[in-house]
């Protein structure tokens, strides 16, 4: 049964206690892992420190050997999880942190080496140290390149956080992973599977190696693929519904489901005309779409068609130079500056995700002499340091700016991810990635537990006069919900390598 940690600061959630819950009956059963696959915005981090505050607990109380709790995580998401603890857990019951990444490297490396593990060929960390330490936080990068010292550190558990950055069976992040020595491995992810089911088998393969019953991953991929649908299904119901004698090793809730709290998410298609500007250029690339005849001719082809539905001209373009006729040029940049204007008028704050930094910055100038923003618009993308991602996001959700209009331009790769933006009531998704998964994890940077208000989710879509349905931004938004409802199904992977073809195909279809 469901035993209470000690040392709560705040009262978990009901799903929360229920994931505390699976992760004690799997560590009582002996599980060697298991993956926390829950939505973005549930709580994983918080469920965690929860399950380690009780595992600090029990070793006491059951003469368990003193040993440390590794956890690791993206550069971004270490000051995370140290608020995080701090927030929730009541620091006698958890222990102390050691931070092994940056200069705190230095303070646990032993004297006689400058360098890492892969560079001597030899353990260069003070073991000792480490066996001393109640629960250390590293990055997945000094995990790879220290990974002969913590390997031969046996670890009460080990936390893979975003365990997606270890899915390539054959890196040597993934091996320096699956060389760690742990009691049990708990990994923590959004999205199970990205690109491809190897992503999954991979995850499995460091948590729990063969113990799914799998076989290697070539036999894995020969009998489960998109060409054989029932064994999907039969693959998601082994991996997340409980049987009488054991817990699922995968715990994937939605928060559509369990967040019976949160407020209403409302989503909105914004489709507006292409002005003439963007639909004659828009015309030109689909014709030269269907001229091409090699795989190159149509991929660059394909990326004109992609970059023209959001605009024709670059932003170091001349036609840039003036912003209002620029802005009028595009039909989603038209939405947006719309959106953004009744935004303003209430006093709230949007998020709008670009994936194009040249964009971004156009926008941040733009933006802050139409609006009138005593600062420009904040930016969070690949080149932001974690430190400084923390303090955008300090100042963007600052209770003293309540009621007062504010937006952040994001990348939706670099901070799909990690951020907490509550203070936000509006998520524009200017530009899409071919991966749902991504897109959703965007929308729960607002939408998640700590949101108060409803959340409306706006998808501008650039209209051709001509081509109507067939449009690019049409077409893409049908091939994203077809991925999202075969989702619900089983489990598919959210990028395929495909999606050209497919668009391809769907434009020609719509045509005819």
């Amino acid at each position: 049964e469901y035993e209470i940690p000690r040392g709560f600061l705040n009262t978990p959630k009901e799903h929360q206690e229920a994931g505390i819950s699976w992760l004690q009956k799997c560590w009582n059963l002996g599980y060697p892992g298991v993956l926390l696959a829950d939505d973005m915005g549930l709580g994983k981090t918080f469920q965690t420190l929860a399950f380690m505050s009780w595992l600090f607990e029990k070793r006491s109380l059951l003469g368990i050997p003193n040993r440390p709790v590794l956890i690791i995580a993206p550069t971004t998401l270490l000051g995370n999880w140290q608020r995080e603890a701090e927030l929730h857990i009541d620091a006698q019951y958890i222990g102390a942190t050691t931070l092994l990444y940056g200069a705190g490297i230095k303070t646990l490396r032993l004297p006689a080496f400058k360098s890492n593990d892969v560079v001597s060929g030899r353990q260069t960390l003070d073991v000792e140290q480490l066996l001393d330490a109640d629960w250390v936080l590293t990055t997945y990068e000094t995990m790879r390149d220290y990974h002969i010292s913590l390997a031969s550190v046996p670890f009460a558990a080990v936390v893979f956080d975003e365990m997606q950055k270890i899915k390539n069976p054959q890196s040597m992040m993934t091996h320096a992973a699956q060389s760690l020595n742990s009691d049990f491995s708990i990994g923590l992810t959004g999205t199970p599977i990205e690109n491809s089911l190897a992503d999954l088998w991979t995850l499995f393969d460091t948590l729990m190696p063969g113990a799914m019953g799998w076989g290697d991953l070539r036999q894995f991929l020969s009998e489960h693929s998109l060409e054989n649908p029932a064994a999907l299904r039969e693959l998601k119901q082994s991996l997340q519904e409980d049987t009488y004698e054991r817990p699922a090793p995968m715990l994937r809730r939605m928060k559509v489901d369990v967040a019976k709290d949160l407020p209403p998410k409302n989503e909105h298609l914004v489709d507006i005309a292409m002005p003439p500007p963007q639909a004659d250029p828009y015309e030109a690339a689909v014709k030269l779409g269907k001229q091409a005849k090699t795989g190159k001719e149509k991929m660059v082809a394909f990326q004109r068609i992609r970059g023209v539905s959001l605009h024709a001209f670059y932003p170091s373009s001349e036609q840039a130079e003036d912003g209002d006729d620029y802005v009028a040029q595009s039909a989603r940049l038209i939405a947006v500056v719309t959106l953004l204007d009744k935004i303003k008028a209430k006093g709230e704050k949007a998020l709008v995700f670009i994936e194009t930094i040249a964009m971004h910055e156009w926008l941040a100038f733009y933006l802050q002499k139409r609006f009138e923003m005593p600062y420009r618009p904040e930016r969070v993308f690949g080149g932001v340091s974690s430190m400084e991602r923390a303090a955008i996001v300090d100042r963007f959700q600052d209770p003293a700016k309540e009621g007062q209009f504010d937006l952040l331009l994001l990348s939706p790769k670099a901070a799909g991810v990690g951020l907490t933006l509550t203070a936000a009531t509006n998520v524009i998704h200017l530009s899409r990635w071919w991966n749902p998964a991504v897109e959703d994890q965007c929308t729960d940077r607002a939408y998640r537990i700590g949101q108060k208000n409803p959340v409306n989710v706006y998808v501008p879509r650039a209209i051709h006069p001509l081509y109507g349905g067939a449009s690019f931004d049409v077409i893409l938004h049908d091939l994203l919900e077809s991925k999202r409802a075969l989702s619900q199904e089983m489990l598919v992977p959210m990028e395929t390598g495909r999606e050209m073809d497919q668009m391809y195909a769907a434009m020609s279809a719509e045509e005819n």
